[in-house]
């Protein structure tokens, strides 16, 4: 009995101990990359996800360059001129998984769509 317990307490004292030296390829990868990053500079988020699973997180540099306020986890960005990239991006993968076609007319999807034409000479 005392022996069975002694090696139950040494199979969850090195299986624990072991854990803590584990890092993740990829965060070493993209730490790398991205540690030379001025942190006084203008920043921003970086974040990378395989379908549910979150792979890397991460902010830096400054968020306000009038106060030098830092990047964290509750900084607001205005995407602005990026909705145009990911509407682009999901017309992108409706193509790949045959839901449209890139040379389809929008009035196939959106029939009460006006499409302004420049007036005739």
């Amino acid at each position: 009995m005392k022996k069975g317990l002694y090696n139950l307490l040494c199979i969850l004292f090195f299986g624990t101990s072991y854990s803590q030296f584990y890092t993740d390829p990829l965060k070493v990868k993209l730490d790398s990359v991205f540690s030379s990053i001025n942190q006084n500079d203008p920043g921003g988020y970086i974040y990378v996800q395989m379908g549910n699973q979150i792979l890397y997180y991460k902010q830096f540099g400054i968020a306000d360059i009038e106060t030098k306020k830092q990047f964290d986890d509750y900084t607001l960005v205005n995407l602005g001129g990026l909705s145009k990239t990911f509407i682009a991006y999901g017309i992108l993968i409706l193509q790949q998984e045959g839901k449209l076609n890139l040379e389809d007319s929008i009035l196939k999807f959106i029939p009460d769509f006006k499409i302004k034409t420049s007036p005739k000479k």
